[in-house]
């Protein structure tokens, strides 16, 4: 999509010559003026994208540099456009859009000496598509962690149908509606059918050759090898040396599969306690990529505050997983059937590679989960305490439920496990009962890191709890603002006088855990 960003503006400009010529009304220079006042215009009816007003001044530039004869190049006046946009507002530069539209205009009129070559249609088209790939892959990476490789065919299927139908069908709706309004309601009727049904195909054609490439992020510092390594692949192909071409183009898939690689090869883990309001969700990542283990998938509610909704899955949660290059779970715990630790699975289940879905005994799977489990073929285990998991060498130790409390905070799964020299419990949204039920069936319990139960409530958190267990750091996941007031001062209070250093989303952001072996680090996003 992005070979063909500002191209109705190109195929108004044809339409003004084209009918200036056949009617011969307009000299070339009444022709330029009448674009030149019309373009701005356009690009505010357009709706001022930054591609449209990119295309738009472009093409004034041009005009007004031929008819003043000065001797400007297209990069000249791309240059001079894009100065005049930071002028008028600098945030565009933040633009994704923004980046994106002049990178590939960018990279395409660097790549004219190729693209005007005597080649064949598919050819060319290949190579615009394959440009614009190029060029704005690093940026793509570095805003979304992944790009579809399969994308650079698709393109010579989309851009002659936008060329060569939506465009062209869309400038004539827009005439006849106001000069003749039987024949717009046709071509309304006529585009909306052949539309929906080239996206109907477009999205199958998705589901059924998804083969997006995850490299997780992009490094800044690799930014300089990769746009050297273009430019020399540019630079070989303008000579027409293919060879070296060849090899150029090896080289860039080399440097991203090493990207993709680098996970495999640290030595370093990661427990993350991400940033996703009023529920919980952790992220396990373990040495060299050994297993990547969920423990709860928080999920926001709908008006309704029953039915959950894609809002914190689709802005946290998967962002970071893809932000880290993981594709496969290992292994997700729910740790019970609230919304706030479990409106997140579905979607989980749907997006991602699960190997193994952990819950309580207890835990109700509802129809969403059930009908995500049944498609992806995941199995669902059971555990009650005194049962391990281990995930990729990582063992997990389940404390509780022991029975049936009747409640479905009470009967949330926690989970004890070593990571990176210090021992972690995960305790779900657990009440004082429970956690009076768990010292006297472990009376040696003894925890570095603990997961604060149900965010801080005051009904949780006791002191006798605190005192046998003696924590150094208490995470607390819990919403700016909330309307539960979560965490509690009297737990705050607790932990404070327990000597227990407290880290909360609702102050700190996202928080993690980085560890080499039996050592690691505290850090956190500041929200």
């Amino acid at each position: 999509m992005l070979a063909i960003s500002g191209l109705h503006v190109g195929l108004i400009i044809a339409l003004f010559y084209f009918l200036a010529v056949k009617t011969g009304w307009l000299t070339r220079e009444s022709i330029q003026s009448c674009i030149m006042v019309f373009l701005p215009l356009y690009a505010v009816l357009a709706g001022g994208a930054p591609s449209v007003w990119r295309a738009a001044l472009l093409a004034i530039f041009l005009l007004i540099g031929n008819r003043l004869k000065l001797n400007l190049s297209l990069t000249d006046c791309l240059s001079l456009v894009f100065i005049g946009l930071m002028i008028g507002d600098p945030r565009l530069i933040l633009q994704i859009g923004f980046q994106f539209s002049y990178l590939v205009t960018f990279g395409l009129l660097l790549s004219k000496q190729i693209l005007a070559k005597p080649y064949s249609w598919l050819y060319t088209s290949m190579a615009v598509s394959l440009i614009a790939q190029l060029t704005i892959l690093p940026v793509q990476l570095d805003n979304f962690y992944f790009f579809q490789p399969l994308s650079v065919l698709v393109n010579l299927l989309i851009v002659p149908y936008f060329t060569g139908f939506v465009m062209p069908c869309l400038l004539t709706l827009e005439f006849s509606v106001l000069l003749f309004p039987p024949l717009a309601t046709m071509l309304d009727t006529l585009f909306v059918r052949v539309h929906n049904r080239f996206l109907l195909f477009l999205e199958h054609l998705d589901l059924g050759f998804d083969y997006s490439w995850f490299t997780g992020d992009f490094p800044m510092v690799m930014y300089y090898p990769y746009f050297f390594l273009l430019i020399v692949l540019m630079a070989n192909l303008a000579d027409e040396k293919r060879i070296r071409a060849l090899i150029s183009g090896l080289m860039i898939v080399v440097l991203l599969v090493g990207i993709s690689i680098v996970p495999y090869t640290n030595p370093n883990g990661k427990v993350t306690m991400l940033d996703v309001g009023q529920g919980d969700c952790f992220v396990v990542e373990l040495p060299y990529r050994k297993g990547v283990v969920v423990i709860d998938a928080a999920g926001s509610a709908a008006a309704d505050f029953h039915s959950p909704t894609d809002k914190i899955y689709e802005q946290v949660i998967k962002p970071y997983l893809h932000y880290r290059g993981i594709t496969t779970l290992d292994a997700l715990f729910v740790t019970h059937d609230d919304l706030d630790h479990d409106g997140s699975t579905a979607y989980l289940l749907k997006d991602f590679q699960v190997e193994k879905f952990f819950v309580n005994p207890y835990y109700t799977v509802n129809s969403r989960n059930k009908n995500a489990l049944v498609k992806r073929e995941i199995k669902t285990f059971r555990l009650d305490a005194g049962q391990s998991v281990t995930v990729g060498g990582q063992t997990f130790h389940v404390l509780s439920p022991s029975q049936d409390k009747r409640d479905s905070n009470e009967n949330s799964l926690v989970l004890l496990s070593e990571l990176g020299g210090k021992r972690w419990l995960f305790t779900g949204d657990i009440g004082e009962k429970t956690e009076k039920a768990m010292l006297q069936a472990y009376p040696m319990l003894d925890i570095d890191v603990l997961k604060v139960a149900h965010h801080g409530s005051k009904t949780s958190t006791s002191a006798a709890f605190l005192e046998q267990t003696t924590p150094e750091v208490g995470w607390i996941s819990a919403g700016r603002g909330n309307r539960y007031d979560h965490p509690h001062q009297e737990v705050v209070k607790k932990l404070g006088q327990s000597g227990v250093k407290v880290m909360r989303t609702d102050k700190r952001g996202s928080i993690w855990y980085s560890f080499y072996k039996d050592h690691g680090t505290f850090y956190s996003f500041f929200p």
